[in-house]
């Protein structure tokens, strides 16, 4: 016979695989997605998350609501508070001001068409706000987490990462860019379109492999996640944008806080700042063999993977290791 807590959380166990469904497609499926030459391809890509999300919340929503309220009809609410009541965090409660917020901004708005949708191409209106904040608490309530998850996310954007590098030296293998003139080549990139929408991508999902690299003991998962932050930090210097430089050095500040509590931690984080100078490197003696497949970039970027300093500092890496 089932104990009151299985029965209570029975709902919940459903939701958690119909969110799994979701995630599947929207961390394995999503971001491989592109069109021939990237016609409106953002378009497509923010239907496609619209669509799903929506879908996601409303079944969701419906599943949740009818649980609860099948439980009141039968005198059950003792299970319906331990449903309801779950604890609340700080980023809960930032969530939802961030939404309260966004809220009185869209109904004080004079342009209520373009601020629910958002401006054409970008869609970054009402709708989308409410369905960021909506998949968050979603997740963090009813999705049961498994690794698995993350593991998908990290193959995934290594092969995002992996395309990304060969469109920086005009290998084109999966036939994306077409016939595209050299001045479209600059701005797009891999599967995920303009490269700025790539850098999004990239500084959101590499932190995870870099510290997967810091904190992990086991041989198998540093070495797979080594592999996943060299192709990062490749795919970083030739993204082409100066703000994920930024995040690098972000991501980096709070490694190297972590890093104090020990020797064992201190050597890790030189071991990271060794992969990332060291790929660098590795970038900008490819770029000078490749020179003539090289697309240009701007000169942060090319300043980073070829210039002398690069160099130096991994030398110096190695002799504090050493």
């Amino acid at each position: 016979m089932e104990t009151e807590s299985k029965k209570c959380f029975r709902t919940i166990s459903v939701s958690s695989f119909i969110m799994s469904l979701y995630l599947l497609f929207m961390l394995g499926v999503f971001p491989l997605y592109y069109r021939y030459q990237y016609y409106k391809m953002g378009d497509w890509k923010y239907k496609l998350f619209q669509y799903a999300s929506v879908l996601c919340v409303l079944v969701l929503f419906c599943f949740l609501s009818g649980g609860v309220l099948w439980r009141i009809a039968r005198g059950r609410f003792q299970e319906v508070g331990q449903l309801l009541t779950r604890k609340f965090s700080v980023l809960d409660a930032a969530m939802l001001l961030y939404f309260a917020m966004v809220t009185v901004s869209y109904l004080l708005s004079d342009f209520k068409e373009t601020g629910f949708y958002g401006v054409y191409g970008w869609y970054m209106g009402y709708l989308a706000q409410f369905l960021f904040v909506a998949v968050y608490f979603l997740v963090s309530r009813v999705w049961e987490f498994q690794y698995e998850y993350m593991a998908l996310l990290l193959v995934v954007s290594a092969v995002v990462f992996l395309i990304g590098i060969l469109h920086r030296f005009d290998i084109d293998a999966l036939w994306i860019y077409g016939d595209l003139e050299l001045k479209y080549k600059i701005l797009f990139l891999s599967t995920m379109g303009q490269s700025s929408w790539y850098s999004s991508f990239l500084c959101t999902v590499f932190p995870l492999g870099l510290y997967l690299f810091f904190v992990a003991d086991k041989v198998w998962l540093r070495l797979a996640s080594g592999i996943f932050s060299v192709l990062a930090m490749l795919t970083l210097v030739t993204q082409n944008t100066d703000s994920a430089f930024l995040s690098l050095a972000v991501v980096l500040l709070l490694l190297l806080y972590l890093a104090f509590d020990g020797k064992r931690q201190m050597c890790r984080f030189l071991e990271v700042l060794l992969l990332i100078s060291g790929s660098f490197m590795i970038m900008g003696i490819g770029q000078r063999i490749f020179a003539e497949r090289m697309i240009p970039l701007e000169k942060l970027s090319i300043f980073m993977s070829q210039s002398w300093l690069t160099v130096v500092v991994f030398g110096l890496l190695l002799v504090l290791y050493g």
